[in-house]
C-alpha cells in the first residue's frame, strides 16, 4: 500500500511505451490519487481525511498527480477522476456539507 519509486517508474515507462506505440493511453485515477484542491503529497495509500470518515484509512494522497507531471509531456490522452471512489471528497459534499434539498453540486455545475 506504498508507491515505490520503482512503481512510479513501471507506469511511466509503460504509458509512454504505448504512446510511442500509437495507442491511445489514459488515466483513471480515483479522486484522492489526483487530488486538485490540494497539493498535498504522500506515496502511502493508507491515508484518511480527518475530517471526513477518518476511520477510512484508504485514499491516496495525489500519487497519480505526479506521475502525470513527470510523465513525457502528451503522453496521457485522457485523465478522468473516479468521483465514486469511497469516503471520497465529491462524496462528502452531497451526503455530508450540502443543503438540504441536495442542490449543491447542481449549482456549481451551472456555474461552470
Amino acid at each position: 500500500n506504498h508507491m515505490t519509486r520503482a512503481t512510479f517508474e513501471i507506469v511511466l515507462g509503460m504509458s509512454e511505451a504505448a504512446k510511442k506505440a500509437g495507442m491511445i493511453v489514459s488515466m483513471v485515477p480515483a479522486q484522492s490519487y489526483f487530488d486538485g484542491s490540494t497539493s498535498s503529497f504522500n506515496p502511502s495509500l493508507l491515508n484518511a481525511y480527518v475530517d471526513w470518515m477518518p476511520n477510512f484509512t484508504y485514499h491516496g494522497r495525489n500519487c497519480y498527480a505526479y506521475m502525470l507531471a513527470a510523465a513525457t509531456p502528451g503522453t496521457f490522452d485522457l485523465v478522468t477522476i473516479q468521483l465514486y471512489e469511497s469516503w471520497s471528497r465529491a462524496d462528502q459534499e452531497p451526503t455530508h456539507d450540502a443543503a438540504p434539498d441536495g442542490l449543491l453540486w447542481h449549482d456549481e455545475l451551472r456555474r461552470s
